[in-house]
């Protein structure tokens, strides 16, 4: 499990993964695909960078894996 739940994790998973939206190949996908304008992506980023400096902000991802043989 991963968590994000201070100011420093918060601001760090926000650059991270705010700054992809707007500047990265998978931006430039989005929008050669039309599945998002560049409006879209920089309303994603402004949004990340919001929740990034909200007092009760929190993000967890659960990680796992299956190992299997044949």
């Amino acid at each position: 499990m991963w968590a994000f739940a201070t100011p420093e994790e918060r601001a760090w998973w926000s650059g991270t993964w705010g700054g992809r939206m707007v500047k990265s190949s998978v931006a430039d996908q989005a929008v050669a695909n039309s599945h998002a304008t560049r409006d879209d992506l920089e309303r994603i980023h402004q949004g990340r960078q919001e929740w990034a400096t909200a007092p009760d902000g929190a993000f967890c991802a659960q990680n796992g894996e299956i190992p299997c043989r044949a």
